[in-house]
């Protein structure tokens, strides 16, 4: 139960009082404030200060803060809000139910590209059973500010969004593109990202098959 906000405090001289605001230091009522105190406060998000690095594309975050919010419309998200959909999941020569985790961990579109990139950094798709444990492993794949930190977020994030453009091409009938065009794409984003990424012979392996060749 909320205090009362609002307390007497007696000033000089004695036949004066006013009822000040004990939410603010100078007394003052204010919307936010008020506001502060009734709102139910969610948890701060372990992953915010990841998907909103300035290097980070505003499209790229924003897309990541739909997902993790649950708000990337799967069939099986829409599903849930009681609206009747058939299933089908355009990634899968055998159509599965489109379950978020499917789509962007297990189906035809990410699971090639994620098993792919995941290999230099020492992660293996397989090893995990939830998604989010399987970015957060990404995430902390190196050490903050670090070239392969960097690139442990980015390129988690861009996965995801080449997944879910490449699934609204094909439910749109366009022509799929196959895994290699894919990839391009992810290496495109790193370069256009930080155009300063280089690779020579002498750097190292898992380096080269990450950043892959100069665009």
């Amino acid at each position: 139960m909320l205090r009362d906000p609002l307390v007497v405090k007696q000033s000089f001289p004695i036949q004066w009082s006013s009822r000040l605001w004990a939410w603010t230091p100078d007394g003052i009522f204010t919307v936010k404030s008020a506001f502060q105190q009734l709102r139910i406060a969610a948890p701060p998000c372990p992953f915010a200060r990841f998907y909103w690095a300035k290097f980070v594309p505003n499209k790229l975050s924003v897309f990541f803060w739909r997902a993790i919010n649950r708000a990337v419309p799967v069939d099986v998200r829409i599903q849930n809000c009681a609206i009747s959909l058939a299933s089908g999941c355009v990634c899968c020569t055998h159509m599965q139910i489109e379950s978020f985790d499917h789509l962007f961990m297990h189906g035809g579109i990410a699971a090639p590209l994620w098993d792919y990139f995941a290999t230099p950094f020492g992660i293996h798709r397989q090893d995990f059973s939830a998604f989010w444990d399987f970015i957060w492993a990404w995430f902390n794949v190196a050490p903050a500010g670090s070239q392969m930190g960097s690139l442990g977020i980015l390129i988690p994030m861009v996965i995801m969004w080449e997944t879910w453009r490449e699934r609204n091409c094909r439910i749109h009938n366009e022509a799929p593109s196959g895994f290699r065009t894919r990839r391009y794409r992810i290496w495109k984003w790193i370069h256009d990202i930080n155009p300063m990424i280089k690779v020579n012979k002498s750097s190292p392996a898992c380096l080269q098959q990450v950043v892959g060749p100069t665009l």
